[in-house]
């Protein structure tokens, strides 16, 4: 399993997660606010999975990866967390910056 099937993984299970987050996002706020903090949390995912990626690779090894169910499963939990830290991250800060 090698980098590029991670990230299709992660782009098929991000796709609902940004619909999931606009639908939250619009009870609170208008729809192009909504899209725009959307649009933040999944910019923000991006680079969190990048580093995620970098730090999982680096600790787990590309042999053992490629060998273990486990560490697959650890692979894909380590991305998703560091996609999820990112673009909470980001929003936050947006939000902060425009005092919402």
């Amino acid at each position: 399993m090698g980098p590029a099937v991670s990230l299709i993984v992660m782009i098929i299970a991000g796709t609902p997660l940004f619909a999931g987050l606009f639908g939250i996002f619009r009870f609170k706020y208008s729809t192009r606010t909504a899209f725009a903090l959307a649009v933040v949390f999944a910019c923000g995912a991006a680079p969190g999975t990048v580093i995620a990626a970098l730090l999982a690779t680096l600790t787990i090894g590309f042999g053992p990866m490629l060998q273990s169910n486990l560490a697959i499963i650890i692979y894909l939990g380590w991305l998703a967390a560091g996609a999820l830290a990112g673009g909470v991250t980001s929003v936050r800060w947006v939000l902060r910056r425009w005092h919402c």
